[in-house]
């Protein structure tokens, strides 16, 4: 993951100070600092693995929770550093982008959870549009455009699920906001 974080780290550095484009960029030193954080992250979790006695591993849930823990901060640590580097995020508000630049990295394994990040609202079923729980889902008329944006995008990104479940005649679990 280090390798491939560096990698990938430096073709944006070079396309960053190529481009020359900091207001839609992020500065060079941004860039590094945010780099080491990601990768700050990741040497926690292997440090606090390592400090594991092996007995600690030998117990199912134990084991089964330093698995999703790792998996997830990896996939966090991916989904964040793409995030950063797409083309969506050059659009974002500063107050997003500081937003995104804060939160840990283990919190972008979820797909729900990074609609709450980059929206900054709890209200609307984030979670449940993401995992395709919903089959229905009103918007809230004091959401603002941006974050009624994002809600537009999850309930896209997720319709196959939404007629999946339709077509199965699976109830939907997740709450249904109304006006």
């Amino acid at each position: 993951l280090k390798g491939t974080l560096s990698t990938a780290f430096e073709t944006w550095r070079e396309n960053t100070v190529e481009n020359n484009s900091v207001r839609k960029k992020l500065t060079l030193t941004e860039a590094f600092a945010e780099k080491e954080k990601m990768l700050d992250e990741f040497k926690t979790l292997v440090t606090e693995m390592n400090n594991k006695d092996g007995e600690w591993f030998n117990d199912d849930n134990h084991y089964k929770d330093a698995m999703t823990w790792s998996l997830d901060t990896k996939s966090g640590i991916i989904r964040k550093y793409r995030e950063i580097r797409s083309e969506r995020f050059k659009r974002f508000s500063p107050e997003i982008k500081h937003r995104v630049l804060i939160s840990k990295c283990i919190l972008w394994a979820r797909e729900g959870t990074v609609y709450r990040i980059l929206s900054n609202t709890k209200q609307f079923p984030w979670h449940a549009v993401a995992e395709g729980k919903v089959t229905e889902v009103m918007l809230r008329p004091e959401l603002s455009n941006e974050q009624a944006a994002l809600a537009w995008e999850a309930i896209e990104a997720n319709y196959l699920r939404f007629q999946a479940l339709i077509e199965q005649g699976v109830e939907a679990e997740g709450q249904i906001i109304e006006h």
